[in-house]
């Protein structure tokens, strides 16, 4: 049975996917239960003005969490950032603050799945700017790989960035 663009919406989490067939390209019904569980980092490109480069230099690993009730957690980091001289946070001089956070990205919150992007409302972030905020995502089946990119954006030199960010499923 053929079934294009219907709805199905869990009434415990808010997680939407589509029925779709007749399409290999279209996301299926279980896009949404696919993506629930925990996930993490094995590339992260960006296309700049068309030329592929590796933010945080290629060095980076991240976490990404998404729960059947709806709430998802998302944490990239380079893996090369140095010590604080401090030991910790709280007693880290601003330069070694800001040099830190530079390397870092997280945000959590709510997310659902309409079509083939999903939405991430922002409750928590790194950035306070993203607070309040959507945070939209094409979601792409590398067969169990999981690959998140975002829409066209535009950096404050005019360039056209679009990050393309691949999840490997953590089975452990």
């Amino acid at each position: 049975m053929s079934i294009k663009n219907a709805r199905n919406t869990s009434a415990r989490s808010g997680v939407v996917s589509n029925l779709t067939s007749d399409n290999p390209h279209e996301v299926q019904m279980d896009s949404a239960e696919r993506m629930v569980g925990n996930w993490r980092l094995s590339e992260w490109t960006a296309s700049v003005n068309g030329r592929r480069v590796r933010p945080f230099g290629g060095v980076s690993t991240g976490l990404l969490i998404y729960t059947a009730d709806g709430r998802m957690s998302a944490t990239l980091m380079r893996t090369d950032r140095e010590d604080l001289d401090s030991g910790t946070l709280a007693a880290a001089k601003e330069h070694e603050r800001a040099h830190a956070a530079a390397g870092y990205i997280s945000y959590g919150g709510r997310w659902y799945l309409s079509g083939d992007i999903v939405t991430h409302e922002v409750e928590v972030s790194l950035f306070p700017d993203w607070i309040g905020g959507k945070q939209l995502r094409r979601v792409k089946w590398l067969g169990d790989d999981l690959e998140l990119s975002t829409p066209e954006e535009h950096s404050q030199g005019g360039a056209t960035v679009v990050n393309r960010l691949t999840w490997q499923r953590i089975r452990e």
